[in-house]
């Protein structure tokens, strides 16, 4: 939290004037170095939220008792520093959750490419197999008719004369002619 008077603010979150600052408490001997010459010293904290987030301190270098008037007005700055801290924090909160929206739409988008480009892929490989297995189909299609028909060829070239009731199923048969 600090040394001296802002360590003493700081950490009890309240206003504090010391009217006597020549005095040891509440202040070690580095801060009595440090503000040497001054008498009397106040100090207020500025809070945002719950959390002390600076210390305002004041010096004047003729003892002076407290000022109610004074500490009103310096504690009302102070409570609008705070605002002001808080406003800053959310509009720091507020713009990197927006930079992290604009991160996460650019990452759906860029999905969303992929997906399209995936799906045209995965349809042109169906489509690719399709030709594939239909040039198959249709050759070993075409080799078995043509077998047959060679085949009913024979049969009506030599056995068909023996057996003429043969050759009329023969002749029936669309591939034999």
């Amino acid at each position: 939290a600090g040394e001296g008077l802002p360590g003493l603010v700081w950490s009890s979150k309240r206003p504090c004037w010391v009217t006597d600052a020549t005095g040891g408490a509440p202040f070690p001997p580095a801060y009595r170095r440090a503000h040497a010459g001054i008498k009397a010293v106040t100090g207020i904290p500025v809070i945002a939220g719950d959390s002390v987030v600076a210390v305002m301190e004041f010096c004047v270098l003729e003892p002076q008792k407290e000022d109610e008037r004074l500490m009103g007005v310096v504690s009302a700055v102070a409570t609008q520093l705070g605002t002001l801290f808080e406003r800053k924090r959310a509009e720091e909160a507020l713009r990197q959750s927006k930079e992290r929206y604009r991160e996460l739409f650019h990452q759906a988008d860029q999905m969303q490419e992929n997906l399209r480009h995936l799906s045209n892929k995965i349809l042109q490989i169906q489509e690719e197999e399709r030709t594939r297995i239909s040039r198959e189909l249709h050759d070993e299609v075409g080799q078995a008719l043509t077998a047959v028909s060679m085949n009913l060829a024979i049969l009506k070239k030599d056995v068909a004369p023996e057996a003429p009731g043969l050759l009329s199923m023969i002749t029936d048969c669309p591939h034999s002619r």
